[in-house]
Order: C-alpha cells, then structure tokens, then sequence
C-alpha cells in the first residue's frame, strides 16, 4: 500500500500575549483529522514532517501540531543555554520556568487547534515535554487523550533540596493532583535505567491512579521498559510508539 502524502505548514499563532510557532503536519488529501498537540524535549529541534514520529501520526490519520517550547526553536534564547551550564536544583528550577510557561500557553493552543481542526484533542509529551503535558492536563479538561513519554508527574529536584522558588511550585505538580486526570485516557510510558527522569515518580503515579479509574479501568495504562536509558533502545521505543499510536486511535477517533 502506497504511504500518504505528507504535507507540512508553519504558522505563528497568537495566543493571549504569547506567538507560538507551530509545525502542522498532516495528511495532504481528506479533511483534517483529530489534533494532537507534539510537545517536543529539551535542547531538542522541533521535528517536522521528516520526523518518523511525527509523519507517523499525520499517516495515521492524526493532525499532527507540534507546539515549539518556550526558548526552543524559533523563539530561541540563552535560557536553555544556561540550564546546560548550570547544575542541580538551580538548573531544575530554570527547567520548571519553561515548563511552567509552556504550561500557560498550553489552553490558548488547545482553543485555536480546536477552531482550526475540531475536537476531541489529544496531546504527546516526550520527556520535558511529557512534564508539560501532565502538568496542562491538570488544568486543561479538553485534554481527552494524554501520553506522557519519559517524563515525570513530581516537580522535585533528582538531587538535593528545591530552591526556595521552586520549592513554592511543588504543589502545582501533577503528582498531588491525580483527581484531576480521570476520567481521560492516560498513557504513561517511562525507562526503567532512566538516569535523566527515573521512573519511580510515573510508578507511583500510576498506582494511585488506578482505584481512580476504577471505572475506567482501561483508560489508564503504565509502560516501563526496564532496559532502557532516556535515549531509548530502538526496539523498545518502536513498541512505546506502536502503542501511542493505538492508544490515539482507541480513544481520539470516534
């Protein structure tokens, strides 16, 4: 069978205060599929079309929108820079604060992906990006499908105590707000040698989800891969990627 063409936009759009570029990638023939938000990691390029990842979801039949991080991309700046160079919880909290801003841009994007392209809306987070999504998710209810790919629901530093600062901002993270995700369907995916983002925090999470998805059994699903760093084995993240792309069509197509 013949692959679909790929086609690939670039818009620039104003959200509240913000301009946040995207990348839209999506089939070229048919009406548009449902959206899902891409939410890229740290000191990464926002992928395209020739991202396998990416192309795989417009193929799939998804509208594919890559949301460009604050300080990544075309809105470049030293902030990223400086969390390279810096160490422990001062670089942490410097991660928190692009965390903390994509978080705030994240309901406008949903409102215009939802004016463009319609609803429902499903969102995909790789690692800091896996953090913005659990975090919008607490906030944003039109979030209907949420996969968190090596990221993690506790804002705590991996080492040391919190700065003062970030220490304020514990209490926004996703881990003290597991109310806030049922009745959606949550995949959550993490790499059982994760020096970066250990699993233990998504483990955790999980397991006090589930007596709140009692009645949704099935719309929660936790996936560790225990021979896995943070730069996942291929075959394994072929087999993570297989089954976000099920989880979307399961529970975004109607």
């Amino acid at each position: 069978m013949d692959r679909p063409a790929i086609s690939e936009t670039t818009p620039t759009w104003d959200v509240g205060i913000a301009r946040v570029p995207l990348r839209v990638v999506r089939r070229t023939a048919g009406p548009p599929g449902p959206p899902v938000l891409f939410l890229h990691g740290f000191h990464s390029a926002p992928p395209g079309a020739g991202d396998r990842d990416v192309s795989s979801l417009a193929a799939a039949g998804f509208t594919a929108v890559v949301v460009e991080a604050p300080h990544h991309g075309r809105r470049r700046s030293p902030r990223v820079d400086e969390i390279v160079e810096a160490q422990g919880p001062p670089a942490h909290e410097l991660f928190l604060r692009i965390v903390r801003e994509a978080v705030a841009e994240l309901p406008a994007v949903v409102e215009r992906a939802r004016a463009e392209f319609g609803g429902p809306l499903g969102v995909v987070g790789v690692s800091m990006g896996a953090y913005t999504a659990l975090a919008a998710a607490t906030a944003e209810p039109r979030l209907s499908v949420v996969v968190s790919i090596l990221g993690s629901p506790d804002w705590a530093p991996r080492e040391g105590e919190p700065t003062p600062t970030s220490r304020e901002w514990l209490a926004e993270a996703p881990i003290c707000r597991p109310e806030r995700f049922p009745p959606r369907a949550l995949l959550l995916a993490n790499a059982g040698r994760d020096a970066n983002v250990p699993p233990a925090a998504s483990r955790a999470f999980a397991a006090t989800l589930r007596p709140l998805y009692a009645d949704h059994p099935d719309r929660l699903d936790y996936r560790e891969y225990p021979e896995s760093e943070h730069f996942m084995r291929e075959a394994d993240w072929n087999d993570l990627w297989s089954r976000t792309l099920e989880w979307l069509r399961r529970f975004l197509v109607r």
